[in-house]
């Protein structure tokens, strides 16, 4: 098990990746293992030549379709996170679900980091995954997480100060 810990560093573009051939389901298992040793949760860095243009993406709180959205959407994320830190525990295939079904790819996760708010609240969540591809299965056509907290939870936990809050920083 390795965690990588990475404070944000710009990027102009999507990391290069290898033209994936139609069914190459272990390329896209490699290039999600590359996207989060990247961090891409907390930087955006994400590889696009894996996800279909229009895939969903769901989680507790919000689902949307676009790539391009969700690149939008982690960006804007990425300078209130302080101290970010993904811990990829697992990534696998699923067995097919029926003869002719669509290949799912399932990761479990751990994301923690203080957000930059006067009251530094932190989160700590585990969460999964599930990837499904498309029929030539070298691209991601859903993108739906579980996180163990619900979304009336993982809110509360942005309203919670922690030991770095303004305030108590002021008294040391």
């Amino acid at each position: 098990m390795q965690i990588w810990a990475l404070e944000y560093e710009a990027a102009s573009s999507s990391p290069p990746s290898k033209t994936l051939r139609r069914g190459d389901v272990a390329g896209v298992l490699r290039e999600l293992r590359r996207d989060y040793a990247r961090q891409y949760f907390v930087t955006a860095l994400v590889t696009d030549a894996i996800y279909d243009p229009g895939c969903y993406f769901a989680d507790p709180t919000v689902s949307f379709r676009g790539r391009d959205l969700y690149k939008r959407n982690l960006a804007l994320l990425v300078p209130f996170l302080w101290e970010p830190a993904i811990q990829l525990r697992s990534l696998r295939r699923l067995p097919a679900p029926a003869p002719g079904g669509s290949a799912q790819l399932f990761a479990e996760w751990r994301l923690s980091c203080w957000v930059r708010l006067p009251w530094a609240p932190y989160v700590d969540i585990n969460g999964t995954t599930t990837y499904t591809l498309n029929a030539d299965g070298n691209q991601i056509v859903r993108h739906v997480e579980q996180w163990d907290v619900s979304a009336v939870q993982a809110l509360l936990l942005l309203l919670r100060p922690s030991e770095r809050a303004v305030w108590r920083q002021r008294g040391s």
